[in-house]
């Protein structure tokens, strides 16, 4: 099944623009309810929602994930992802040593 949606260019270059949304703080202009984007949803309708998850706590409790429109959410804080203090980014991964073999006892 194919399906079509119809966008104007103004819409399309924001919708192509939310995936650098993800991971980063994000609030609703409207509500103001902030967060972290972690899911975009595209109804067949057309209509396009960003996830919003909560990362404050009401009363130690978490708060519920809240989805809204992709035109109302706004950047708030970029995000970097999480390195340890021992990594170098200089020096990225490469080939692991093989591990140790252990002496294993096979079950019948």
């Amino acid at each position: 099944m194919r399906v079509a949606f119809i966008f104007s260019d103004k819409r399309l270059t924001r919708f192509m623009q939310d995936a650098d949304l993800f991971g980063n703080k994000v609030k609703d202009s409207i509500t103001g309810f902030a967060g972290v984007a972690v899911a975009k949803t595209i109804w067949i309708s057309g209509n396009v929602t960003i996830q919003i998850e909560a990362t404050a706590l009401e009363k130690s409790e978490p708060i519920d994930g809240h989805a809204f429109e992709y035109e109302r959410v706004e950047l708030v804080e970029e995000s970097k992802p999480p390195m340890s203090a021992k990594s170098d980014p200089s020096k990225p991964g490469g080939p692991q040593k093989d591990p140790v073999q252990r002496n294993t006892v096979a079950i019948k």
